[in-house]
């Protein structure tokens, strides 16, 4: 089971970061609701409506904790899928890195 999928925020509000702001989307934490996976940074849960105004959400089809010269299962793979489809049908702006 994979549970986090590693992400970093993107836009206006970050452009002049040195470092962009880096976490998990997940369904471990107990913001998550309704089987709709959270982002968390530095152990904050982030709604949609938590991030400023353009800000999209940089999924990493690398799951936390793997490195890309790991090779997915295909239930890795779906599960992957899965928290990203369901960080779209929570709100959040999605873009997706496919690192495959």
């Amino acid at each position: 089971m994979i549970g986090k999928v590693t992400i970093t925020l993107h836009g206006p509000a970050y452009m002049r970061r040195a470092r962009l702001p880096t976490g998990v989307l997940t369904c471990d934490h107990p913001a998550s609701s309704y089987g709709l996976p959270v982002v968390v940074v530095d152990g904050q849960a982030l709604g949609p409506d938590d991030l400023p105004t353009k800000t999209f959400v940089n999924c990493w089809t690398i799951p936390d904790g793997k490195t890309i010269n790991d090779v997915l299962t295909p239930a890795e793979w779906d599960e992957t899928v899965a928290l990203i489809e369901g960080a779209k049908s929570a709100g959040y702006q999605v873009r997706i890195n496919y690192a495959i």
